[in-house]
């Protein structure tokens, strides 16, 4: 196969072609929210960037506990178009599930949602650890690659917690 070929048929090279053709057109639709290929293009492009300035590259390992909607395929794409390797996680796990899928998974960074239906996600990850919501450099004994924590919050990342 050749490389042009190989390219056009990546997942990000698909999403480019139809935000540049059909850059409204509906990629995800919820109850509450929309988001179109161009959405999709534009806001996974500035994630990349900002997963880059983390140090995400080829094969970083990068976990999503997020749940399904608008912003999940954003981050997803994001990490993806960084180079990573995407760790989907059920927002149903408790915290020593959690804990084990991270440290099993080899998760290097951390994308979740706060909280998602009466379920606080970082209170989650302090019963884990306190460290891991610390702000500290440390690397934490329980989940010793992980390097990153950001909490995701109205279409953004609003803080990265470990790094």
């Amino acid at each position: 196969m050749d490389e042009q070929l190989a390219e056009r048929l990546t997942v990000p090279a698909l999403v480019h072609r139809w935000a540049e053709d059909r850059p409204e057109h509906a990629f995800v639709v919820t109850d509450h929210d929309e988001l179109t290929y161009g959405d999709l293009e534009r806001r996974s492009a500035a994630l990349a960037e900002y997963f880059a300035g983390l140090g995400v590259g080829k094969g970083t390992r990068v976990g999503v506990l997020m749940p399904n909607g608008t912003d999940w395929p954003v981050v997803a794409f994001g990490a993806s178009r960084a180079g990573a390797v995407i760790v989907p996680l059920s927002t149903f796990l408790r915290p020593p599930e959690l804990a084990a899928q991270l440290r099993t998974a080899g998760v290097e960074h951390l994308v979740l949602q706060g909280e998602f239906l009466g379920r606080d996600y970082v209170a989650d990850l302090m019963a884990i650890s306190p460290e891991l919501v610390a702000g500290t450099r440390l690397a934490v004994e329980v989940l010793p690659r992980l390097r990153t924590i950001t909490v995701w919050e109205h279409h953004a990342p609003v803080v990265a917690v470990l790094g």
